[in-house]
């Protein structure tokens, strides 16, 4: 069987489509947690990557949200991070625990 290989972003719309299809694992976004960590709120976050506001907090509110791999890359830059840092894998159990509170 031949090996497939993938670039980053291919890896990425693979992983968050799987994620939209209901397909195990799930994707929980970590932009809150390293944007906090690295000292950003939502609004110089949103300003320094130029993803609007409302996407932004979107992402703070609901880490299982959909996103475009290009607004991931732009978030990631603003943070000084990997796209991979903005991302977690997590079992289709804890998101739904993590979901209900």
């Amino acid at each position: 069987m031949k090996q497939l290989n993938f670039s980053n972003r291919e890896k990425v719309v693979i992983l968050l489509k799987s994620q939209q299809k209901g397909m195990v694992p799930m994707i929980r976004l970590r932009v809150k947690e390293v944007a906090e960590a690295k000292g950003l709120n939502m609004t110089k976050l949103s300003q320094r990557s130029e993803v609007s506001f409302t996407t932004v907090k979107s992402m703070f509110r609901n880490p299982y949200r959909s996103v475009n791999t290009e607004t991931l890359d732009r978030l990631a830059k603003a943070l000084g991070v990997s796209v991979f840092e903005l991302m977690e894998e997590v079992s289709e159990e804890e998101a739904k625990k993590e979901q209900r509170k």
